[in-house]
């Protein structure tokens, strides 16, 4: 939905990047699926789920089947850009990532 560069994401970051993601989609109704990482358990993550109306699955903890399009995607990002580059700052990454 969305690939955001930072070195730490809140919960407050994340509902503002899901916001974005739902509004370039078109989304009436969703279901996320999540690990329990603190930003995504957090109270203001917990509001934005329950002010929209989306029902959260949470997944097993450390059960990468469940999210395996997503741990596949991440392996290849990191393996085939992120450690083939050396950056000099974050706008670097972002216009590496984006373009």
């Amino acid at each position: 939905m969305a690939t955001v560069v930072d070195n730490s994401i809140s919960g407050a970051r994340s509902a503002l990047e899901l916001d974005g993601a739902v509004e370039r989609r078109s989304c009436h109704s969703m279901t996320v699926a999540s690990d329990k990482g603190s930003e995504l358990t957090s109270s203001t993550m917990l509001k934005w789920q329950q002010d929209r109306r989306v029902e959260w699955r949470y997944i097993a903890s450390n059960n990468s089947v469940q999210t395996g399009f997503v741990e596949s995607f991440n392996g290849c990002l990191r393996d085939e850009c992120l450690n083939e580059q050396l950056f000099c700052s974050y706008r670097h990454v972002l216009d590496l990532i984006h373009n």
